[in-house]
């Protein structure tokens, strides 16, 4: 989901480089928690473009198949040991 916020983040074209969205995974298994993040940033206007995912497998596997610029991780899943999967 691309943000739609952005305007003024990031190198000017003038001086040769444009605005590259940031790609943020947040992993979360409560989707209002996820919810919270998007918002957050959309609201500070970065442009970015986020992958979601509600599982520590998961996770593992779109940091092995997505290039990201930040992820989010809640250290709690129930059930799952995020940080031994980090």
């Amino acid at each position: 989901m691309p943000c739609r916020g952005g305007a003024g983040l990031g190198v000017s074209k003038d001086r040769g480089m444009a605005n590259t969205p940031l790609s943020i995974i947040i992993a979360d298994d409560n989707p209002d928690d996820r919810e919270l993040i998007k918002r957050s940033l959309v609201g500070a206007s970065l442009p970015c473009r986020f992958r979601e995912v509600s599982t520590v497998d998961s996770a593992l596997k779109v940091c092995r198949d997505v290039p990201a610029d930040c992820m989010f991780l809640d250290y709690s899943f129930p059930g799952e040991d995020s940080i031994k999967g980090l």
